[in-house]
This record gives C-alpha cells, sequence and structure tokens, in this order.
C-alpha cells in the first residue's frame, strides 16, 4: 500500500470524519471496554481520537496518540493542546524502546506490513505491557464484491493466519476472536460517502474503465440485492488481539 496515498486518503477525510465513523466508534468501543486503563497508553494510528481516547482517559490513562495523517492530528489536538498527538507510521515509531505501558490500535494495522507494525508496537510497549488491537482481515466488504463483475475492487485485507504469522515470531501471549461488525446505510451513496468519509476509499486494486450511469445503476442493483429492514449493510471481519508482552 502506497503510504503518500493512504496519508492524503486520510488527510482528505478529516475534517468529516466525525460524521462518518459509527462503525470505527462500535469498533473502538468494543476494543477498549475490557483495557487496563494503567499509565500512558499508545493509540497507534489514532486519527481525531474520540472513541478511544476519551473511555481510556476517562478511566485515568495518559492517552497519547500517534498517526500518519497530519490533519487527523489537528483534529485530534482541536482546541485541548492537553492531547499529546505526533505524526508517525506505525512501521517506524518516532518512540524509544519501552516508552509505553499499554497499546491500542483501532482498524489501522491493515494498512500496514503487519510484521514491521508488531516488530514496533511491541520494541516501545515495556515488559508486562497489555496490547489491545482491532484489525480489518480478509472477508471484509464482501457486498462490494458479492460477484464477478469487475464493477469494484476491494483491498486485499490480510487473513487471520497472516496476522498470527506476525504474532508468533515474538515473545508475547496473546488470545483472538473475529466478530463480523455490521452498519446499515439507507442507500448506495450513503454507503460510498461513509466509506470515502473515513478514508478508506484508498485502494490497492483501483477500478479502470469509465464509471457512468450504466455502472452506477449496476453497483446499485447489487448491493440493493443485499438489502436488510434496517438498510443497506456493510459488514466488516474485525480481528481483536488481545495480548502482553513477556
Amino acid at each position: 500500500m502506497d503510504k503518500v496515498a493512504v496519508a492524503q486518503s486520510f488527510d482528505d477525510a478529516a475534517s468529516n470524519y466525525q460524521n462518518h465513523c459509527q462503525l470505527q466508534q462500535q469498533v473502538g468501543s468494543k476494543l477498549v471496554a475490557d483495557i487496563e486503563a494503567n499509565g500512558i497508553i499508545l493509540d497507534l494510528g489514532c486519527g481525531p481520537g474520540s472513541v478511544v481516547r476519551d473511555a481510556l482517559i476517562a478511566r485515568g490513562a495518559h492517552w497519547f496518540g500517534v498517526d500518519l495523517s497530519l490533519s487527523m492530528l489537528q483534529q485530534a489536538r482541536g482546541h485541548q493542546q492537553a492531547n499529546p498527538v505526533v505524526q508517525g507510521d506505525v512501521e517506524a515509531l518516532p518512540f524509544a524502546s519501552q516508552s509505553f505501558d499499554g497499546i491500542v490500535s483501532n482498524m489501522v494495522l491493515q494498512w500496514c506490513d503487519l510484521n514491521r507494525a508488531v516488530e514496533e508496537l511491541l520494541r516501545v510497549l515495556k515488559p508486562k505491557g497489555r496490547f489491545d488491537l482491532a484489525i480489518v482481515i480478509k472477508g471484509s466488504l464482501q457486498q462490494l464484491c458479492s460477484n464477478d463483475s469487475g464493477l469494484l475492487r476491494v483491498n486485499d485485507f490480510p487473513s487471520q493466519s497472516l496476522v498470527e504469522q506476525a504474532l508468533s515470531q515474538h515473545v508475547i501471549e496473546y488470545q483472538l476472536a473475529v466478530h463480523t461488525e455490521t452498519y446499515c446505510y439507507p442507500n448506495a451513496r450513503a454507503l460510498f460517502s461513509s466509506l470515502k468519509g473515513v478514508g478508506a476509499n484508498c485502494s490497492d486494486k483501483p477500478v479502470t474503465g469509465l464509471k457512468g450511469k450504466g455502472w452506477w445503476q449496476q453497483v446499485n442493483a447489487m448491493l440493493e440485492a443485499h438489502r436488510l429492514d434496517e438498510g443497506l449493510p456493510l459488514s466488516y471481519q474485525i480481528l481483536y488481539v488481545r495480548g502482553r508482552k513477556l
């Protein structure tokens, strides 16, 4: 994945991110529900902060955010200069080793080289420190590629086995759980606006060719075939990783 393109995509989404991140908030709430909020906790790919930051601070943790997108960090600071954030790459964190008591990451590591990201997060984590991660994995966004028409392209998200392979190279203990997280939209335009609004429209497999009225009608029909009473569903397979550095 092109890091410059990823950063630009999230920069473009920063100003309206909070209007479209309902699913990210849903996952973030589950991620931090049982976290031991002790000491300094690093939020990898923190974005504007929001649910994860507020929950950890409310429970007494010292929250620290890092993100590749400068515009997202500006949103995270907001009017509260007390929110410590720094621009940085998860694969090359700008911190000394053993700096943090805990690490969280909400729907971010799927954009990274997992081996490098896991190595870095464990490098900056103190011994006995805890890490809690939510990673989008293979099988997500199936409603966007439910046929072989080639109308849309979806990123090749990492498989659970690939995540396990990255974790298994280190002296840690961890538990894994996969949950399907679904959010419904009133129509196709709202669904795509939401993807763009959270910066998730950056694809490593761009669609080629012209996208005219006929293309849109086909895409709309494909999505409508999945409609539920609540609206058009978009589902993510989320791998929750909860562990500790030994």
